[in-house]
């Protein structure tokens, strides 16, 4: 929920701008304004260009129906990210796990989601997780620097993969990890 002052001059316009990610084709956002003083009195919000809003105002672009680059060029996974990706599982507290946060795209349901931890070899190190998994923003998977037996693996370079089977496609992307002592 959002607040504003109460508009007292006929003929106002707010603008409002929104930034937030995009996980499926064509998002919709809808909107309804209400005036807090009076239970029950709502309107909707519609899409579309109230008026000449100063420079960098474009009526074609004044909408509420978003379309992603991302989700144009069919990914599943998009904004895949390591924090950090050189750590040191040494027992210090300072930078003993790596943290993996990702978004899943275009999904129309639930989709296995893999990760799994390789050495320069090929040879799988640990499975990080196997499990279904609907569009979002996911951060919260952790390696820390073990292996699928619970023995911290020897210093490093490691390659992360990530895999999701869509519903018509699959996608995957493959990262670097360190690992330092």
């Amino acid at each position: 929920e959002v607040q504003f002052p109460r508009v007292e001059e006929h003929g106002s316009v707010v603008r409002i701008r929104y930034k937030s990610d995009v996980l499926t084709y064509s998002t919709n956002f809808t909107a309804t304004a209400k005036l807090s003083s009076e239970p029950g009195a709502t309107q909707p919000v519609d899409s579309g260009d109230t008026g000449d809003l100063g420079p960098g105002d474009d009526p074609d672009l004044s909408g509420t129906t978003v379309l992603s680059p991302a989700l144009l060029h069919g990914r599943l996974l998009d904004q895949v990210v390591l924090d950090p990706p050189v750590f040191t599982p040494n027992g210090d507290g300072i930078n003993d796990e790596m943290q993996l946060a990702y978004s899943l795209l275009s999904l129309g349901s639930p989709r296995l989601v893999t990760i799994v931890i390789h050495d320069l070899t090929g040879r799988q190190v640990r499975e990080l997780a196997a499990v279904d998994e609907a569009n979002g923003r996911y951060e919260g998977k952790f390696w820390d620097g073990r292996d699928d037996s619970g023995n911290l693996v020897s210093p490093g370079i490691y390659v992360l993969r990530i895999s999701i089977e869509g519903d018509s496609r699959s996608d995957g992307m493959v990262q670097v990890v360190g690992v330092a002592y």
